[in-house]
């Protein structure tokens, strides 16, 4: 795998996955696909995102208010490519949900199978917290690095 995570999200959280990527990066050592940097999103490029997925150990895919009103064809892709990776491979913790300002519930409702993976909450304010969160559960299933969150 050339990266370590693959982040998913809604148009609207572009901005907020991009300072959790630069975080990851640069204060975790996580290298992270973030499909809008080399990715224009939409049906066209579905073999692009399948080859980006494939080359990823993991998927963060970020659950907010605008994912759960407009999931779209590129969402369930790649929850569906990570969860049958899951189930095809045994890997653990191969998708990990952050819930971005939506709770439990509102998650449950609209995607009862994922009700299995464990979620990290996060808030639009802190990409930081979040970094951090996401680095410990990469590392309770086994990821390591040198690199440790310094804050």
């Amino acid at each position: 795998y050339s990266y370590d995570l693959f982040i998913c999200c809604s148009p609207n959280e572009h901005l907020f996955a991009q300072q959790l990527r630069n975080v990851l990066s640069q204060h975790c050592g996580i290298k992270t696909f973030f499909g809008k940097e080399s990715i224009s999103w939409g049906g066209s490029n579905l073999k692009e995102i399948q080859q980006a997925m494939g080359d990823c150990k993991r998927a963060l895919i970020i659950v907010s208010k605008a994912l759960l009103q407009h999931c779209g064809r590129i969402d369930e892709l790649v929850v569906s490519a990570f969860v049958d990776r899951q189930f095809s491979k045994g890997t653990a913790g191969v998708l990990l949900p952050v819930l971005l300002d939506v709770d439990q519930v509102q998650y449950k409702r609209q995607f009862p199978f994922l009700s299995v993976y464990k979620t990290v909450a996060a808030s639009v304010d802190d990409p930081s917290g979040l970094a951090k969160k996401v680095q410990e559960c990469l590392e309770s299933v086994g990821y390591e690095k040198d690199n440790k969150f310094p804050f």
